[in-house]
C-alpha cells in the first residue's frame, strides 16, 4: 500500500503493516509530526501508522533553479514542430521571420518618409522603440548568454544572434501590439494581438526559443511599450522635426 510522508510517499511490502520502503515521493498534507518526532499517518488504506521522522525531514521541498529549467526545456520539447517543409512548418517558418527587426524598422521608415499626421508620428514612435528596444533586448541577451536550443533550421539567427534569452521578436512583437494600442488605429491594434502571441510560439515551434525566453521577451516588450507611451510626450516636443510634418 501506498504511505504519504512529508516530501515522500513510501510504498510499503505487505497488507498488514509498516514494512520495508521502495519508493519515494511527496505528499506532506497527510502527515502530522507528534511531540516524541513520530510521524502519524491517519487512515492509510485503514491503517493509522507510526513512521519515526523529524520536523525538518518534513519540511516541504522548495523548487530548485534547476528543475524551472528542466521544466522548461520539456514544455518547449512539446512545442517544436518537425521540419517537416508540410504547411504547418511553412506557416510557423513565416511567423517566426516576420517579427524581424530588419523587416520593421526598413517597412517604418518608408511608412514615415511617405506620410504625414498621425501616422508620420506613430511610424517615427514605433521605429525609436524598436530600435531602443533592440539595443536593451541584445544588451541582456550578451549578459544572461543563454545558448539557443540545439537545431539546424534558423541559422542566420544562430550565427549572428547565438544567445537565446530574451526573444527579440517576442520582446518586439509585444512591443508594437500594445504600442498600437495606446497610439491606434483600433484595426492595427486587433491585428498585432493575434499576430504577437502567433509569432511568439512559432519562435519556439522552429526551435529558436525555449519558453521562457518568449515569456520574458513579452515581459519586456509590454514594460517597454508603457515606458514609451510615458516618454512620447517628450520626444514629440522635444524633436519635433522628427515626429510631426
Amino acid at each position: 500500500m501506498a504511505l504519504f510522508l512529508g516530501g515522500y510517499t513510501e510504498k510499503l511490502r505487505g497488507a498488514s503493516a509498516a514494512g520495508s520502503a521502495a519508493r519515494l515521493c511527496y505528499f506532506t498534507h497527510k502527515a502530522q509530526l507528534t511531540k516524541g518526532g513520530w510521524l502519524t499517518l491517519q487512515k492509510c488504506r485503514g491503517y493509522s501508522i507510526l513512521w519515526p521522522m523529524t520536523r525538518e525531514q518534513i519540511k516541504p521541498q522548495r523548487l530548485s533553479w534547476k528543475q524551472v529549467l528542466e521544466w522548461d526545456q520539456r514544455l518547449t520539447t512539446r512545442l517544436r514542430l518537425e521540419e517537416s517543409g508540410g504547411n504547418g512548418w511553412r506557416w510557423a517558418a513565416l511567423l517566426a521571420h516576420s517579427g524581424d527587426s530588419w523587416f520593421w524598422l526598413p517597412a517604418l521608415g518608408l511608412i514615415w518618409l511617405f506620410s504625414r499626421g498621425d501616422w508620420h508620428t506613430r511610424s517615427a514612435l514605433l521605429a525609436v522603440a524598436v530600435f531602443a528596444l533592440a539595443v536593451l533586448v541584445m544588451g541582456i541577451k550578451f549578459t544572461v548568454k543563454r545558448s539557443r536550443p540545439p537545431g539546424e533550421w534558423g541559422s542566420i539567427y544562430r550565427q549572428t544572434d547565438p544567445h537565446s534569452f530574451p526573444s527579440g521578436h517576442a520582446a518586439r512583437a509585444f512591443l508594437l501590439m500594445l504600442l498600437a494600442w495606446n497610439l491606434g488605429p483600433v484595426w492595427l491594434a486587433l491585428v498585432l494581438t493575434v499576430w504577437a502571441p502567433l509569432v511568439s510560439l512559432a519562435r519556439i515551434s522552429t526551435g529558436m526559443h525555449y519558453l521562457s525566453d518568449v515569456l520574458g521577451g513579452a515581459v519586456i516588450g509590454l514594460a517597454a511599450a508603457q515606458l514609451v507611451s510615458f516618454a512620447a510626450p517628450f520626444l514629440i516636443s522635444g524633436v519635433p522635426f522628427l515626429f510631426i510634418r
